[in-house]
């Protein structure tokens, strides 16, 4: 019964390393993914990338004309048919000058990839959208619900622990010391970068006919990890909380205290029964 019940103990603290694992790397994912972050290292991304593409050339020929149409409208939209992009701006923009109507562009391009709605499934959009929607509003959905089904599936592990552990108290110190090691790889995002390059570069690939959505797609794969190091520090912090907690209640000796004596007033019945017989 002992060999059993260390078994399952063993096979539920290896699944509960790699649940914490996968749970840190979606939580990373769904905090890198917030728009407030986003939206500055994308901007920067896709002026960079407009620049390649002349962006700025575009600006300069057909500034006149948007000068002109602002006279009598309050939005200028244009394209560029070489990248697929679509531009909105204002007419305020337009008339404080050619610079700010790049900014302007650029955030409003953003704003509508980061909001648009997708029809599909997250692994389905990989051959029916654009794969700019790794970063989006429905990436970070849908990164959010993984780590919310990863909670939930090592609270379930940690109750087995809990269960089938000749010493309850490791309900503390297993989790903690297993979450300070799933937390170590996040110190090497730029390893974890390179892996989902490599992963996702696969599904990219198919965008062949779209130069500039697989250049910028090669440059923004840090932006999923931008939040590695800050879940690097909480998890050890929580990992070390659980670890010190569980050591601190042996020290105590809060385990024979509050689960040991339940079975001295049997033992009190045995010897009062056997007392009795003879």
């Amino acid at each position: 019964m002992g060999l059993l019940r260390g078994s399952v103990v063993f096979v539920a603290g290896a699944l509960l390393l790699a649940t914490f694992v996968a749970m840190n790397l979606f939580l990373t994912l769904t905090l890198s993914l917030d728009y407030n972050l986003v939206q500055p290292q994308v901007s920067t991304v896709v002026k960079n990338v407009s620049q390649e593409l002349n962006f700025s050339r575009i600006i300069d020929e057909g500034y006149s004309s948007m000068v002109d149409y602002c006279q009598n409208n309050s939005d200028f939209v244009f394209s560029d048919k070489e990248s697929g992009m679509t531009f909105v701006v204002s007419c305020s923009s337009v008339a404080q000058g050619k610079d700010q109507v790049i900014n302007e562009a650029v955030n409003s391009f953003l704003k509508d990839s980061y909001y648009k709605e997708y029809s599909c499934s997250f692994w389905s959009c990989f051959k029916q959208e654009n794969p700019t929607f790794l970063v989006s509003k429905f990436a970070h959905d849908y990164w959010r619900s993984k780590f919310y089904s990863t909670f939930i599936i090592i609270l379930i592990l940690v109750l087995i622990i809990f269960l089938f552990s000749d010493s309850k108290l490791n309900i503390f110190t297993t989790p903690g010391i297993l979450l300070i090691i799933s937390a170590l790889p996040f110190t090497k995002s730029d390893i974890i970068a390179s892996f989902l390059n490599s992963f996702v570069s696969a599904f990219v690939g198919t965008f062949s006919d779209q130069p500039i959505t697989n250049s910028l797609m090669l440059k923004i794969f840090t932006i999923f990890l931008s939040q590695s190091y800050n879940i690097f520090l909480i998890m050890i912090s929580i990992g070390v909380v659980l670890t010190g907690v569980g050591f601190g209640l042996k020290i105590w000796k809060f385990e024979e205290k509050f689960f040991s004596k339940k079975e001295e007033p049997e033992k009190e019945n045995d010897q009062d029964s056997n007392k009795k017989k003879k």
